[in-house]
């Protein structure tokens, strides 16, 4: 249960814009993220990523039904067809 990490888009400075794709099967708890910076506007309709700076942890969030109501997807859900853009050290 890994992050697909795409080709560097841009650098500036240190950081390195990235386009990430989630996989198959979310893990328990999300994502083992070490060096994501920050996640850069604009997100996925339906679906909010959120990023743990402290544990390192990158989870996500889908719409609940109720208006602006948020719960963490499911262990074990499909998110290959979500991507976003992050900085990252790498």
């Amino acid at each position: 249960m890994s992050l697909q990490i795409g080709d560097e888009i841009r650098r500036v400075s240190q950081a390195t814009v990235r386009q990430f794709t989630l996989d198959s099967a979310y893990p328990s708890g999300g994502y083992d993220v070490s060096d994501l910076i920050f996640i850069l506007p604009g997100g996925v309709p339906g679906y909010q990523i959120a990023h743990d700076v402290v544990a390192r942890r990158l989870c996500v969030y889908e719409s609940a039904g109720n208006a602006g109501k948020f719960g963490e997807v499911p262990d074990g859900t499909d998110l290959s067809a979500l991507t976003f853009f992050a900085l990252t050290n790498a």
